[in-house]
């Protein structure tokens, strides 16, 4: 999902700039979204380099560091929104901080206000911080389901959530014996659910399936009933939410499908998209299925 930029009106801006008097500085915010707009074309990791790259730059970044305090209230707005557009791209704990340090400043501003409030819980789902989420849903009166509990521990590994049904969630850390693939695939991408209808139906992909991981990656979305409408159907291969943490990071593509074969929890190949039905997915088992 793309961020939407703010319409602003410029024309007070042109009366002042043709009577001598400065221009007001464009919004950090709005420079990041062009920022995103022109790098389209270039590889995701290239755009979120060149975004976070601008953000750091900008003196509101040393201020956020300081202390959402330091900003000075006319930037406030400002503030929260370059944050919450770098954190959509690459999230991060801290930056997840400083928006909801932000947010009580924005307090009687009517729309905004619940505009930010509604990214913040948005970016709480894509942390997995839920109960945070559920407690902001409460305050701001947001029209938002209510998350499930997480229990389990949180451990320097690969994890996923085990779901049991809309209210609880248990953190799991995936196998790491042998050979593995993790499929990082989600209910709303049509590619993924074309590549699931052939994972479950195509008797070619039989060898697979025992060895198969279903991850739906963390975005800002919580497709629960999807979820478990599928785990219903397929109880031995269910999708398990991914639990954000850096043992993901070699596996992160930002794409759908993608197809990670693993051995031993070490990274071997990777099968990117479904095209062709799956061939390469099929080269990517028949590696798993060759003599050693």
């Amino acid at each position: 999902m793309k961020p939407i930029a703010l319409r602003r009106w410029t024309g007070g801006l042109l009366l002042l700039a043709s009577a001598g008097v400065s221009a007001a500085p464009t919004p950090l915010a709005d420079r990041l979204l062009a920022i995103d707009e022109d790098a389209r074309a270039v590889p995701l990791a290239e755009r979120v380099q060149r975004l976070q790259a601008a953000y750091q730059a900008d003196p509101l970044a040393s201020m956020l560091a300081e202390g959402c305090q330091a900003v000075p209230a006319e930037r406030v707005e400002d503030a929260f929104a370059a944050t919450q557009l770098v954190n959509f791209y690459a999230p991060d704990a801290q930056r997840l901080d400083q928006m909801q340090c932000l947010l009580p400043r924005l307090r009687g501003q009517g729309d905004a206000e619940k505009a930010r409030a509604d990214e913040l819980h948005r970016a709480l789902i894509a942390q997995r911080r839920f109960a945070q989420a559920n407690a902001l849903r409460a305050d701001a009166g947001l029209d938002a389901k209510v998350l499930p509990e997480i229990t389990g521990d949180m451990v320097a590994a690969r994890q996923v959530l085990v779901l049991s049904d809309a209210d609880h969630a248990v953190r799991r850390t995936l196998p790491q014996q042998g050979w593995q693939v993790v499929a990082l695939v989600h209910p709303y991408c049509g590619f993924s659910q074309r590549a699931l209808a052939a994972i479950t139906t195509d008797p070619a992909f039989a060898g697979l399936r025992p060895h198969l991981q279903l991850v739906v990656p963390n975005d800002q979305s919580w497709p629960s009933q999807q979820m478990l409408d599928w785990n219903r159907a397929h109880p031995d291969l269910p999708m398990q939410p991914l639990q954000p943490g850096p043992a993901w990071t070699a596996l992160r593509t930002g794409q759908t499908p993608t197809f990670h074969l693993l051995k031993d929890g070490e990274l071997t190949t990777t099968a990117l998209g479904w095209e062709n039905d799956g061939q390469a997915l099929r080269a990517l088992q028949a590696l798993m299925e060759a003599p050693r």
